[in-house]
């Protein structure tokens, strides 16, 4: 378990406070996304854009790597199969 830990937080290039931190700030982001979709389900004019500028801003936030991270940031989107950057990183 504790190499399963020591793994992710050197693949984030992050220290266990910093890591966990940064996924309390995305929870939370994420929460206050899902109740303003919520309260835009019930009555669209309130909260017209703020949703999905908030998850616009969240990408944001993965989609810009620092440079010295970018070997990590390719090594975690491999790990998650997820092509979103990775194109992008490997032409800097």
């Amino acid at each position: 378990m504790f190499n399963k830990i020591k793994r992710r937080l050197e693949l984030a290039n992050k220290g266990y406070f910093e890591h966990m931190f940064f996924a309390m700030k995305i929870g939370l982001k994420c929460l206050w996304s899902f109740f303003t979709a919520f309260i835009h389900a019930i009555n669209p004019a309130w909260f017209e854009y703020t949703t999905s500028k908030r998850i616009k801003r969240m990408n944001d936030l993965f989609q810009k790597p620092n440079i010295n991270q970018s070997e990590n940031f390719i090594e975690i989107n491999k790990s998650f199969s997820s092509p979103c950057m990775l194109d992008e990183v490997e032409k800097k």
